[in-house]
């Protein structure tokens, strides 16, 4: 069973966040301001990590600009894990940028 948050920022991109059926975060974007959708070139999802204490990236280099979703597959049973998505333009700089909690529960 998923349980859905969903949010909107001010500039277009709107995003839900759930577990999925394998208990796994996954979170899922649309971009609905096509002048903003056209400025992004790539999209960064991270997990904050206590021991380094810092987010890290969950996959290598940017996903693509045609990505609308994004599953973490790494995390432990049980456990909560605080992400941070962003969107970025060619330039480097965040189009936008959200930041989550979620918790892998032992069973659904």
């Amino acid at each position: 069973m998923a349980v859905p948050m969903f949010g909107q920022a001010a500039i277009g991109l709107a995003w839900s966040t759930e577990v999925l059926g394998e208990n796994r975060p996954h979170a899922s974007w649309t971009c609905r301001d096509t002048a903003l959708c056209d400025q992004i070139t790539g999209y960064r999802s991270s997990r904050w990590n206590p021991a380094a204490g810092a987010c890290e990236p969950l996959h290598t280099g940017l996903l693509p600009a045609a990505t609308r979703g994004h599953t973490d597959g790494t995390v432990a049973v049980g456990t909560t894990h605080h992400y941070a998505f962003e969107a970025l333009r060619a330039d480097g700089s965040t189009a936008v940028s959200h930041a989550w909690a979620c918790v892998r529960p032992e069973r659904l």
